[in-house]
């Protein structure tokens, strides 16, 4: 049992990875698409918060994977409810919305099975 908790932390450790390089990669686009200063300065501090959180999450710190987790499933839903809009205004907006909004709704998943996992261990 202890193994395959282990192999799972590796696994999300992989994962929360993914979803920080996906955040660094998305950025420049995020940057050319953003009308105004204000916009882009946004983003910066999004992404900036995100790594944050994902460090805090891989870190175990209780209140970043928390919130991370909170965040990852309300991001999912917000971009799945915009994203046909995106799709009219951009393909390429589209596809990176639709990765990010894939791998933030699985990191939801995982995060909150392990809890549950946890809680049920208890």
């Amino acid at each position: 049992m202890r193994g395959n908790r282990h192999r799972l932390e590796n696994g999300t450790s992989v994962l929360l990875g993914c979803i920080a390089v996906w955040t660094l990669f998305e950025l420049p686009f995020e940057l050319i698409f953003s009308e105004t200063a204000r916009d882009r300065i946004a983003a910066i501090l999004g992404a900036i918060i995100w790594l944050l959180l994902i460090i805090g999450a891989i870190s175990r710190l209780r209140f970043a994977r928390s919130s991370f987790t909170f965040l990852c499933g309300l991001s999912s839903l917000v971009i799945a409810f915009t994203i046909s809009s995106e799709y009219a205004v951009s393909t390429i907006a589209f596809i990176l919305s639709a990765v990010e909004c894939l791998l933030k709704a699985f990191a939801f998943i995982v995060l909150k099975s392990i809890w549950i996992e946890r809680k049920i261990d208890k």
